[in-house]
């Protein structure tokens, strides 16, 4: 092994003629030399001795700027990636030191990070030296290189600035041999999802609960070896946070594996939930949740057994759908005895399907074939072995089968009697199915060739309780799940029978029954991936499925109706409670039906990847919670307030899925307005909300909206939005200001209406909002003013009057021309009211209206009678 170095010679000899000329003696020599540790067959370590003056030291200073050189040669042909060791100093705060890194064999560059800024994080503040991979910009790809055994290859660094010192490169290969009782390093990931370079490359010295490394087992790429310099005594850990890592696995001994993993976290409030979920070559094979506390344990182990064919593999662990970032701290195979070679599938949690794939099956049947399907030939069986801690009844339904026509199986529960049943493309193999506590085994013979499986599903019993349901007419009506009318396809319940579970391809419908004619949505809580469903009315051809689900449509700014994603960097959307799912629709009173169409849906793994199309080898599953259908249109026609939701504007909206209600719901918080749940949509950058309401009665009506203001709203005191009444010109409302602390109502606006449906739309110009700001509801309510309203075509006046306290008495309004002649007259019962509203025909032309309540006509004195409107006043209207 060679080490080269560029010497600026012209400097060395100004400073040695200095030295002549101070007359001061250098006695001190220095020498480098490199040598490359194998650890083992997957890692070599290039360590560096610096000897000066015959002392030894650790490590070689390598000056800013200069360019450093040395000679390696790789024991085993793969994917490869490499690591520093070097000082916390060269990179502190937010310093932007960089090394440039490369790998050339004869033929040049193979691999080349030119300018890779090393890492500093907060979390490291305690960590000297540090050891981090040595990666491009945060997500950059490839982060390997691929190299050949016994090939003699060039390594070059040249950092930035004084790299005192550099102690070691490792070089590991990312190839992973397993067999027996075999442990991998968390941090030699092949792939992953995680776009924060420092969660990549940083390899923190410990964290709570961290493992010690267990020399039971094999630990391939060995950082504990006796020959090298420098040990470790724990796995390194990997930090997905709420992301996934893959690792290659090259398999040497195939067979059934017990693969352990241990989970940590760090510090937190409140209780927190921590998801790990295994896939094997991208079909899901087991998914693991751990409940966590602040005081208690922070590091849990997870143990699952699936099948590990000969070759390569390739095992994705996630962390999606955790409520607090996660550490992976070890990874440990254990190969089965041949007494115990069958994965045991744990149905002991059904409360979504748990799915039984190809691995966890073994038999006589015919080899699996490159779709993972077990062809199972007349008279051939496969055995499942699964296992329950708890007493329980439930279904065994065929999820992704092929069979021939007339195909028939015969299956046997543990020694129970043989129970033979026509299979189909997607139906259930047993229902009802009492299934004790501890382990059982389920054989299934084919009586048919050709059959083939690739995976079945445990689940709850659905019970389904057909029913119409009669819908409010304001507000919310909860629909519950089970009254569906008709389900087709891979239906199932879910949440110990309290939610729905939805297969690719599958829909359910159900029958509603409308009180009063208007709009109306549906909500939806759910786990739903992007454009994972459509929902369709009385059968139509066109779905109503709303574009936050779907699409950005022409109101938008993606003309080509390309998916949205997640840009949260999960897989699936959150759960959220009340997902608007349905452009509003018109529906007149009597029976309607809807209609859920499920579909694979899309994914994406960061703000910047494209989504793609959820397969049908992973299983995935939507889950239903609830369902309400609500009246986006009210009828307003009190004094009291009425609420409209921000999320139930019937046109307009928000433009991109960054400000979609999906991506906004855990954003500003929840507000309880007038006993209703609202939750936010962003309101700025020219964005804009139309609504709709029913006036009952021509007159006066006060609008309001309830809105959080940005602190940047400091820098426009006058900040304002504008609304527009029916497409009329818009006038400006006053935004209040609190600096981004609390949402607050906005001042009224009084309109005059007449009785009928509205639409009224408010923006948010950029100039006049500036920041985020979040709109929470539209406040509407007859305004309270004594009001008169002439119809001259229909001869007719309605009067509008308000009281300072509630009455009951008889209530008569009487109105007179200007000769001050009685040309109209109303009498009525007001039974504790504090307003009265009169429609009265009048013989002459009416300019006085007088509103009187007597506590009965034989008492002189009325209880009010200072109610007096007149032709003068603003509030007196011909129409």
């Amino acid at each position: 092994m060679v080490l080269h170095v560029k010497k600026k010679f012209a400097m060395l000899l100004s400073l040695i003629m200095v030295l002549a000329t101070c007359s001061v003696q250098v006695s001190a020599e220095s020498t480098v030399s490199v040598k490359q540790v194998d650890a083992d067959t997957n890692f070599s370590r290039i360590e560096f001795t610096t000897t000066t003056d015959g002392e030894p030291a650790g490590g070689v200073t390598i000056l800013a700027g200069e360019e450093y050189s040395f000679t390696f040669t790789p024991q085993k042909t793969g994917s490869y990636s490499a690591w520093f060791l070097r000082p916390q100093s060269f990179q502190v705060d937010k310093g932007s030191n960089t090394i440039a890194f490369s790998v050339e064999d004869s033929g040049g560059v193979i691999y080349n990070v030119p300018s890779y800024k090393a890492l500093y994080h907060s979390q490291m503040a305690g960590v000297n030296p540090v050891l981090e991979r040595i990666n491009g910009a945060a997500g950059a790809s490839p982060r390997n290189f691929d190299l050949t055994a016994g090939v003699e290859y060039t390594v070059k660094i040249t950092p930035s600035a004084d790299l005192a010192p550099l102690y070691s490169v490792d070089f590991r290969c990312l190839n992973l041999p397993i067999n027996d009782k075999t442990a991998i390093s968390p941090a030699d990931i092949t792939n992953t999802g995680i776009t924060d370079n420092a969660a990549i490359v940083r390899i923190p010295a410990s964290f709570e609960g961290a493992t010690a490394i267990d020399f039971e087992y094999t630990l391939v790429g060995n950082y504990a070896a006796a020959d090298l310099a420098r040990k470790d005594s724990q796995y390194r850990s990997m930090h997905p946070g709420t992301s996934w890592v893959e690792y290659t696995l090259d398999v040497e001994t195939p067979g059934v594996y017990a693969i352990t993993t241990y989970t940590g976290t760090y510090g937190f409030s409140g209780t927190k939930i921590i998801q790990n979920h295994f896939s094997l070559d991208g079909v899901l094979i087991t998914s693991f949740s751990k409940e966590v506390e602040p005081a208690g344990q922070k590091f849990f182990e997870t143990t699952s057994q699936f099948y590990l064919g000969a070759g390569m593999h390739t095992l994705r662990i996630s962390t999606a759908g955790s409520t607090q970032g996660a550490y992976i701290g070890a990874i440990k195979f254990d190969l089965q005895t041949e007494a115990n070679n069958m994965s045991v599938l744990d149905v002991s949690d059904t409360s979504a399907p748990v799915f039984a794939t190809e691995p966890f099956f073994a038999g006589s049947a015919g080899a699996i074939n490159a779709d993972k399907y077990w062809t199972i030939n007349n008279g051939e069986s496969i055995s499942l072995k699964f296992k329950s801690d708890a007493v329980k009844t439930l279904e065994l339904y065929a999820k992704k089968i092929e069979v021939p026509e007339g195909a028939s199986i015969e299956y046997v529960l543990d020694a129970e009697a043989p129970v033979e049943t026509r299979l189909m493309k997607y139906g259930t193999i047993f229902e009802d199915m009492e299934i004790t506590e501890g382990e059982h085994t389920l054989t299934i013979t084919s009586k048919t060739d050709g059959v083939k499986i690739s995976t079945l599903s445990f689940r709850e019993k659905l019970t389904q309780n057909p029913a119409i349901t009669d819908i409010a007419s304001k507000g919310d009506t909860a629909i519950d799940l089970f009254s569906y009318t008709s389900s087709s396809g891979d239906v199932c319940a879910a949440n110990e029978g309290k939610s729905l579970g939805f297969g690719a391809g599958s829909e359910i419908k159900y029958t509603i029954n409308i009180q009063k004619d208007g709009l109306y949505t549906v909500y939806m809580n759910s786990l739903t991936p992007q454009r994972g469903f459509d929902i369709y009315v009385d059968d139509g051809l066109e779905p109503l499925t709303g574009y936050m689900h779907k699409y950005i449509e022409s109101n938008g700014t993606n003309s080509n109706k390309e998916p949205l994603y997640d840009n949260t960097n999960v897989s699936y959307n959150r759960v959220i409670d009340r997902q608007l799912i349905m452009y509003g629709v018109q529906l007149n009173t009597g029976e309607h039906t809807f209609t859920l169409k499920f579909n694979n849906g899309y994914k994406s793994t960061s703000a910047t990847t494209p989504p793609v199309e959820i397969t049908d080898d992973e299983n995935f599953m939507s889950i239903v919670n609830q369902l309400w259908v609500s009246r986006m249109d009210p009828e307003v026609g009190s004094t009291n307030e009425v609420i409209i939701r921000a999320w139930d504007a019937t046109a307009d909206g928000p433009k991109n899925s960054g400000w979609s209600y999906i991506n906004q719901f855990g954003q500003g918080g929840e507000q309880i307005i007038d006993g209703k749940s609202c939750r936010s949509t962003v309101f700025m950058d020219g964005l804009a909300y139309t609504y709709t309401f029913i006036a009952e009665s021509d007159g006066y009506y006060d609008f309001s909206a309830y809105i959080k203001d940005h602190a940047a709203s400091e820098t426009v005191p006058n900040a304002f939005y504008t609304l527009s009444v029916d497409g009329g010109e818009a006038v400006n409302v006053p935004v209040p200001f609190s600096g981004g602390s609390s949402f607050l109502k906005t001042t009224t606006e009084k309109i005059y209406l007449t009785a009928g449906s509205h639409t009224f739309k408010i923006v948010a110009e950029k100039a006049n909002i500036p920041g985020v700001n979040r709109l929470y509801s539209i406040s509407l309510a007859k305004s309270g003013v004594n009001s008169v309203v002439v119809d001259e075509t229909s001869n007719i006046v309605a009067v509008d009057a308000y009281f300072d306290a509630p009455y009951t008495g008889t209530a008569m309004v009487a109105l007179y021309n200007d000769a001050k002649e009685l040309v109209g007259i109303y009498q009525g019962t007001a039974s504790n009211a504090d307003s009265i509203t009169a429609n009265i025909a009048y013989t002459g032309v009416p300019t006085m209206a007088k509103v009187f309540i007597w506590g009965d006509l034989t008492n002189v004195k009325p209880l009010v009678k200072n109610i007096e409107i007149a032709s003068t006043d603003e509030n007196w209207i011909v129409k």
